[in-house]
């Protein structure tokens, strides 16, 4: 019997859209992962069975990526300082 098991996203793939989506050629990132055990009310807000990651850069304006750890897919963008602001 084969047990289907959920595809998570890989750190390669990740880094992937941590890369692909710099705000600035010099930028880096810090990548995090969060279980929906420490942020619950996000993963209802999107309906997450697994969590997510965040990716957050050093640019001027602190932009932040949360990508949803089952799919990949992007969830939100936005600049974290001073102010929130998303995009």
């Amino acid at each position: 019997m084969n047990v289907l098991r959920p595809i998570l996203c890989s750190d390669n793939e990740i880094k992937n859209i941590a890369e692909s989506n710099k705000p600035n050629p010099s930028a880096t990132s810090s990548i995090a992962y969060f279980p929906c055990g420490m942020a619950p009310s996000y993963c209802e807000k999107f309906n997450l069975k697994n969590g997510f990651y965040g990716i957050f850069f050093n640019d001027t304006k602190k932009t932040v990526i949360k990508v949803d750890k089952d799919t990949c897919k992007i969830l939100e963008r936005c600049y974290s300082y001073p102010t929130r602001e998303d995009f």
